[in-house]
């Protein structure tokens, strides 16, 4: 069970710098012009394009391409999950030293 918000301790104190800062990064005030959350959404592009790239890498598609570009895949699922580790970490590679811009 919580508390009511009406019964919770509050005080008619100024704000001191540096909870007005805070408040000031949260609200967009500090002069970048964004708020908390589009900068949380800035931040999660990469994980989210990283994540895209691995739900590519797992699909039974990108297995049969593998397994016909490159014979010894379709031995053995272990060659076949290395080699699919192998692209991916090539592609998270180049996304990230390539400088891909991305916007939304």
């Amino acid at each position: 069970m919580s508390d009511y918000i009406n019964t919770l301790p509050t005080d008619d104190d100024p704000l001191n710098p540096s909870e007005s800062n805070i408040m000031n990064i949260i609200t967009g005030k500090d002069g970048s012009g964004d708020t908390a959350m589009l900068r949380i959404l800035n931040e999660m592009k990469i994980p989210i394009v990283i994540g895209i790239l691995f739900l590519l890498v797992s699909t039974s598609q990108f297995t049969d391409i593998l397994r016909t570009c490159i014979p010894f895949t379709g031995k053995n699922d272990t060659h076949m999950l290395m080699m699919k580790t192998v692209v991916f970490i090539i592609l998270v590679f180049v996304l990230m030293n390539c400088s891909v811009k991305l916007t939304f």
